[in-house]
């Protein structure tokens, strides 16, 4: 059966009956533009595709992005407590070092004291 494309108006031969009703309920269309509507139609697909994953792939990338903007913050506050803390042991430590050496120091004194008094005693007795 002979028909005229719709699309091209290219004049087309169908051989099989089945086929050439099935054309006739339909609008006809040649082999050519046949392909190139499904190609159109499966790259629109593509695309659509395309688009959804990159829409998804940028959603991900915003969670991340606000899952992550904070962490600069949340890593200087945990290093600030943490110095705060070395801090206080350190300060306790040099009072607890100052402490020590003034009650060295106290005994060093009445040692020397003692020393001095000894000293005396014997230079009296000689």
């Amino acid at each position: 059966m002979h028909f005229v494309c719709v699309l091209c108006n290219t004049p087309f031969v169908v051989k099989s009956t089945v086929l050439a009703e099935r054309i006739a309920k339909f609008k006809p269309v040649c082999d050519n533009c046949r392909r190139k509507n499904k190609t159109a139609k499966s790259i629109k697909s593509l695309n659509k595709g395309t688009q959804h994953e990159i829409m998804a792939f940028n959603s991900r990338l915003s969670k991340c992005e606000d899952k992550f903007s904070n962490i600069e913050l949340i890593i200087e506050t945990i290093l600030n407590e943490k110095n705060k803390k070395l801090e206080k042991m350190y300060a306790n430590t040099m009072q607890h070092l100052v402490d020590e050496n003034i009650a060295l120091n106290k005994r060093l004194t009445k040692q020397e004291n003692l020393l001095f008094k000894l000293n005396n005693k014997l230079i009296k007795e000689k």
